[in-house]
């Protein structure tokens, strides 16, 4: 199950990290997105590039593109929906020109322009420095001393191993500029070793070998739990000057089994990159390549919704009774009509009050949050459509409520004992505290992770139920404050009633 990490137990990678989705869309406007965040489009070798067109609000956009005829497009009138990702090229007669591509929005007339650059750079290199950076995949080089393990490259491609010391790779690259800050990023494969060391040595130009060596030959130590995430472990050498014209880099093993799928050379400041998906290439000649983002509409399942039934003692290797309603979808609600239930007070209807979390954006007096830097995020209610709440800090432990951010909301109760229920996802640090109080008086403090009521990973980055307390409340009206005494506990929904029901299914709230 490993490869189907939601239904994996415990899923500690589901659901992260959240985004923020815009609350209420309005602008229908267009703009253009240009390859590798650029201004224009500059071609140096015979390549292909693009632009995407989006549509900035919740309506697809026709759009209608012109050009000069030294220029191929994919394809020169669309819709994109929300977006659209043109390919484009250029003639064999094409060097040294420059144009423009026009994206013309056809509902409002508005235009943008895209300027277009060819000049190819006068070498038989294939690794030319295109935008600042050049991008090597390690399998161009063959040696006897490394061993090329196919199609466990990052995404595509091959891997590079070292199976002896001191065994070399020479690689040839061209700079089109001279630069005096050249950046080496390596991507190395993330392989431990926990008794010995990772490093590997790099001379350029035939310069004196310099190592690089990785933090990360273990579990925690260095960037591990990063490299983790992203499935790559990058170690960087300040190369410095180089002069605009071809080098050398030259590799050298120094520990056994060091091993790397890809290498890059930044000749500009470095950009935040993926370098993992093959490259998409189209030319005049070719039916249209779409983008994998665009090429399938995908409506993604509901996930399970899971209730903590009791309180845990202390942690345990396996929770067996955790109640996991069926996979069902729920009822589709705007993003702006869950924050509009903050503009009256909560009634208890049939013995139950029933309050999203995201209501106290309203930040009125029947709901509001307070003391700290409270921001929203995506959450699996109203069929994956929702929004909960967090405090967008690094993890810190409040000892205090009077220091702890809270949220509040205004109830109306028939009164009698109440099972205060939350839809909550923990974060991964430390205890997970929270208190929960009515009327400015603390009713109880909980702590919901690590020896406590949950079990450690049973509990990381799940949505789940969760029963905080129960307390008895007068008829009448009452505040309910929700201190988060740890910060980044994402709060979804919270379910009051006076009934041994569980909280309702997704469907039925």
């Amino acid at each position: 199950g490993i490869l189907t990490p939601e239904m994996f137990e415990p899923p500690v990678a589901t659901m992260h990290p959240a985004c923020m989705p815009p609350v209420e869309i309005t602008d229908n406007s267009m703009s253009v997105s240009v390859w590798n965040d650029e201004s224009e489009i500059k071609f140096v070798k015979r390549d292909t590039k693009w632009i995407d067109i989006v549509a900035n609000g919740d309506k697809a956009i026709d759009f209608e593109i012109s050009y000069p005829d030294w220029i191929y497009v994919s394809q020169n009138t669309g819709t994109a929906n929300p977006e659209k990702r043109i390919f484009i090229n250029f003639s064999e007669v094409a060097d040294n020109k420059e144009g423009e591509i026009t994206v013309k929005n056809i509902a409002d007339g508005k235009i943008v322009a895209v300027p277009v650059k060819v000049n190819i750079a006068n070498t038989d290199c294939n690794n030319i420095t295109d935008g600042g950076i050049v991008s090597v995949d390690a399998n161009t080089a063959k040696s006897f001393g490394w061993l090329e393990i196919e199609q466990l490259g990052r995404g595509y491609g091959s891997l590079l191993e070292a199976k002896e010391k001191d065994a070399i790779l020479n690689y040839e690259f061209f700079v089109t500029e001279e630069t005096d800050n050249a950046l080496l990023e390596i991507f190395r494969f993330p392989s431990l070793n926990s008794t010995g060391r990772i490093r590997i040595e790099v001379s350029v130009d035939d310069s004196e070998f310099k190592t690089v060596e990785s933090d990360s030959n273990d579990e925690w130590r260095g960037n591990w739990r990063k490299n983790i995430k992203d499935n790559v472990d990058k170690l960087y050498h300040q190369i410095g000057k180089l002069s605009a014209g071809l080098h050398k880099i030259t590799f050298r093993a120094v520990d056994k089994y060091f091993a790397f799928s890809k290498f890059a050379v930044y000749t500009s400041e470095r950009k935040e990159n993926n370098m993992a998906s093959a490259p998409q290439i189209w030319s005049q000649n070719l039916p249209t390549v779409e983008n994998s983002w665009n090429l399938y509409n995908i409506n993604l399942m509901p996930r399970p919704q899971r209730v903590a039934p009791k309180h845990y003692t202390e942690s345990t290797v396996l929770v067996d009774d955790t109640i996991i309603y069926p996979k069902k979808y729920g009822n589709v609600v705007s993003k702006k009509s869950i924050i509009d239930k903050g503009n009256t007070i909560f009634k208890e209807e049939k013995g139950a009050i029933k309050i999203d979390a995201a209501s106290a954006l309203a930040n009125t007096e029947f709901a509001n949050s307070k003391n700290g830097n409270w921001t929203y995020c995506n959450s699996e209610s109203h069929s994956r459509t929702s929004i909960a709440m967090y405090t967008e800090v690094p993890v810190q432990i409040h000892k205090e409520e009077s220091d702890s951010p809270y949220l509040s909301y205004k109830i109306k109760t028939t009164g009698g004992e109440y099972t205060v229920w939350g839809l909550i996802k923990l974060p991964q640090e430390g205890g997970c505290y929270t208190t929960i109080g009515f009327d400015g008086k603390l009713i109880a403090r909980e702590n919901h992770y690590n020896k406590s009521n949950l079990w450690r990973y049973e509990g990381e980055y799940v949505w789940r139920w969760i029963p905080i307390t129960s307390c008895e409340l007068d008829a009448g009206e009452h505040i309910m404050q929700i201190y988060s005494r740890t910060t980044q506990i994402r709060f979804d929904r919270f379910y009051l009633t006076k009934g041994i029901e569980l909280p309702p299914m997704d469907m039925d709230w």
